[in-house]
């Protein structure tokens, strides 16, 4: 028997970016993967790195209680009304509403990534389609399997509109399905350095959100090892009675 590891994923562009980085890093108790809705993003993450395209390719709205759980859906509403039926194709794909539904259709193969671990990591930017929605979607199924769920959320910057105000909606949404949540908000990145090019800044964040990883890596392992032990002990102790 062998404790759990955690699974960092990066979902959509923004997660993909850190996730790739720290991947390079190395980071030890972990495993890494990458989901996104975009190929040419899939395409140039480190080799080794796990990744997984997905799309929603019927064109129209799923009915998320066909293919979700109950257990899934209980108590919450999906976000499959979020949009119209769509007219424009190419903004359909950056709604949180297809992040969702590809979600649901590609569930098996996301459920692969996640089965084995205990701890799942997100990293996403909320402003993003794949990142809002897939995560709100991949969140709900990592719970049903009994997971514990950690979030770490990018905020986008307040000139770009559209974006802050999908993040603003979504973040509520997202939030009752994880055990914990790190907000980083891109405003506060270039006010913290201001000497810096906003390359760089991200650099600094991600080394933030990968000193944040490591450490509640670090709890969950030392917690898996130990329920671990006693696992073993318990074995022990009974087959000693028989």
């Amino acid at each position: 028997m062998q404790a759990k590891k955690a699974l960092i994923l990066g979902i959509g562009g923004a997660g993909l970016n850190i996730v790739n980085k720290l991947y390079k890093q190395g980071m030890k108790g972990a495993e890494f993967a990458a989901i996104d809705t975009s190929k040419s993003h899939i395409e140039i993450l480190e080799k080794g790195l796990k990744s997984l395209y997905i799309s929603y390719s019927k064109g129209v709205k799923l009915d998320p209680g066909a293919l979700f759980s109950l257990e899934i859906l209980k108590d919450t509403e999906t976000i499959a009304g979020y949009v119209d039926e769509p007219k424009n194709l190419k903004i359909w794909t950056t709604t949180p509403a297809y992040g969702e539904e590809a979600v649901i259709e590609n569930q098996e193969a996301i459920g692969k990534i996640l089965k084995g671990h205990s701890l799942l990591i997100i990293i996403a930017s909320l402003g993003s389609g794949t990142g809002a929605g897939a995560s709100l979607g991949i969140a709900r199924m990592a719970k049903a399997n009994g997971m514990q769920v950690f979030a770490i959320i990018i905020m986008p910057f307040s000139v770009e509109r559209i974006r802050i105000e999908v993040a603003n909606d979504m973040l509520p949404r997202l939030k009752p399905w994880c055990d914990t949540m790190l907000v980083l908000d891109n405003n506060e990145l270039l006010k913290n350095y201001p000497d810096l090019t906003v390359e760089a800044a991200f650099d600094k964040e991600t080394e933030k959100i990968g000193s944040a990883a490591k450490k509640l890596i670090e709890a969950h392992n030392s917690l898996e090892a130990l329920l671990l032990d006693r696992s073993v002990e318990n074995k022990k102790s009974e087959d000693s009675d028989e």
